[in-house]
C-alpha cells in the first residue's frame, strides 16, 4: 500500500477530540473558517464559465508540470527577447530539445509545437509571430499589457468595481537591466 498519499480510507474515521477550552475554541474557529472558504470556493466554481474552467485546468496543469513550467518561463525569457524571427526560432528549437514539448498542453497544442519546430526552420517569420500571438492570448487574463494606456484603463476598471490591486512588474524590473541584456 502506498503510504505517501493517504486515501480517505487510510484516514482516521473521527478527528481526536480537543481536551481544553482553548483548543476547543481554536478548533471551532478553524472549522468555521474552513467551512466559509469551502462555500466560497463552491460558489466561485459554480459561476465559472466553460472557457474559464478550461483555462484554469491548463494553468493548473502547467503548475503541476515542473518541466513544462520551466519551458514556458524560458520561452518568455529567452525566445521573445529577440526581434529577429530566425534567432527566436533557433532558441525555440533549442528549448524544445532541452525540455521537450510540455506535457500540460492539450494534444492539439502539443502537435502544433512539434509542427512549429519543423516549420520554424523554413518560415520563422510566420511561426514565431504565431507562437507569440498564441502565448499572448493564452496569458491575457493573467498577464496585463504594460503599455501605459491599457494598463491604466484596466486598473481604473478594476478599482471602480471595488477591487484592490497588487501589481507586480516583470522583466527588467525583476531581472535588472544587466541580466536582461545578458539574456539577449
Amino acid at each position: 500500500m502506498n503510504t505517501s498519499h493517504p486515501t480517505a480510507s487510510a484516514l482516521p474515521a473521527q478527528s481526536p477530540q480537543p481536551t481544553s477550552p482553548a483548543v476547543t475554541g481554536q478548533s471551532d474557529f478553524c472549522h468555521r473558517v474552513t467551512s466559509v472558504a469551502e462555500r466560497l470556493l463552491v460558489a466561485a466554481l459554480a459561476q465559472q464559465r466553460p472557457d474559464e474552467r478550461a483555462e484554469a485546468l491548463k494553468l493548473g496543469g502547467m503548475m503541476n508540470d515542473p518541466v513544462g513550467k520551466a519551458f514556458t518561463f524560458a520561452m518568455v525569457d529567452e525566445v521573445f527577447r529577440s526581434h529577429d524571427p530566425a534567432v527566436a526560432a533557433k532558441r525555440f528549437r533549442e528549448l524544445i530539445k532541452r525540455f521537450g514539448v510540455p506535457r500540460y498542453l492539450p494534444p492539439l497544442d502539443r502537435l502544433l509545437m512539434h509542427a512549429g519546430v519543423l516549420a520554424s526552420r523554413f518560415v520563422p517569420r510566420l511561426v514565431i509571430p504565431a507562437i507569440a500571438r498564441r502565448m499572448r492570448a493564452d496569458s491575457s487574463r493573467v498577464i496585463l499589457a504594460g503599455e501605459k494606456e491599457p494598463l491604466q484603463q484596466y486598473l481604473k476598471n478594476r478599482t471602480d468595481q471595488g477591487f484592490r490591486i497588487n501589481l507586480n512588474h516583470l522583466g527588467e524590473a525583476v531581472l535588472g537591466e544587466a541580466e536582461a541584456a545578458n539574456r539577449l
